[in-house]
């Protein structure tokens, strides 16, 4: 307990009782506030280092619950590749026009491609509405992933990104190119920005569990 100043008259003492009622209100307020807490606590389930992902999925919603608790082998975590292609200022489209870049995925873990979505910095013909497709391929098995190439308006954009029907299983170490040519039989020249970027997410697996995986996505 503090020590308490000695009131030296009847004005002091009054303002000594008001402050004592005062610390006693809030000490109050604190132990309700504990009290509820600690009730709180006794409703959950106890959670340790052998049980945590199990009790963790059982009392969060999908959403929010954890992928990455588990035995080394079986985890997975999110994850996301950019590939940004600049074709410059006010470029010109046309027949020629191709320009390609790629990104890699490596050695710790496969990536299962979940959807894309891209991102311009021109809302004019030269990002936005460029007359540009896009193609995908696997560059080590000469896989693509559409047999022709597609408008690149065909992908969502700003927070609204193209979800795959079936993902797309990417081995570890495999380069994925992202191909962009145009559809124009003429040149059209355009104003604005020509960057154009890319973002695949999706998810990051151990090879372990590609084969459970596999069987899980086409049961």
């Amino acid at each position: 307990m503090k020590n308490l100043p000695t009131p030296k008259n009847r004005e002091e003492a009054e303002k000594l009782i008001a402050q004592i009622e005062r610390e006693r209100s809030e000490n109050r307020q604190r132990e309700m506030h504990l009290n509820a807490r600690m009730m709180t606590m006794k409703g959950q389930p106890v959670i340790g280092s052998s049980d945590l992902g199990p009790n963790l999925l059982k009392i969060l919603p999908p959403h929010i619950a954890p992928k990455n608790l588990g035995n080394f082998n079986s985890i997975m975590w999110d994850f996301f590749y950019p590939v940004k292609i600049d074709l410059g200022t006010d470029p010109t489209y046309g027949p020629q026009t191709r320009a390609e870049k790629s990104f890699k995925v490596n050695q710790d873990g496969s990536f299962l491609l979940c959807g894309i979505s891209r991102v311009y910095n021109s809302t004019t013909a030269s990002g936005q509405k460029a007359p540009l497709s896009l193609t995908l391929r696997d560059l080590q098995s000469t896989r693509q992933f559409n047999d022709i190439s597609f408008p690149i308006q065909n992908l969502g954009e700003r927070g609204k990104p193209t979800l795959l029907e079936t993902p797309l299983l990417v081995y570890k170490n495999s380069n994925i190119s992202c191909e962009l040519t145009s559809w124009l039989s003429e040149n059209m020249a355009t104003t604005g920005s020509g960057v154009h970027e890319f973002l695949f997410f999706g998810l990051r697996i151990r090879d372990e569990e590609q084969a459970k995986l596999l069987q899980t996505i086409f049961a």
